[in-house]
């Protein structure tokens, strides 16, 4: 699975939001697929570092120069 993320977030292809959170799961036949991608303040913590979570959020909510 690390090496599946770490492959799609190096895609030059794929464009993610700064902070975000992405879904993998396996598919019949055994290989990794993104499932969806969920905006870092809308996903549960589900057992991760809060002190990271936190990070992510701050993150995601960061106001940009235009």
């Amino acid at each position: 699975m690390i090496a599946f993320v770490s492959t799609l977030l190096a895609d030059p292809r794929v464009a993610f939001p700064q902070a975000t959170v992405l879904d993998v799961g396996t598919l019949t036949d055994g290989r990794w697929a993104c499932v969806e991608q969920n905006a870092a303040w809308g996903a549960g913590i589900y057992g991760c570092d809060p002190e990271r979570v936190l990070a992510v959020v701050r993150a995601a909510c960061h106001k940009r120069a235009h």
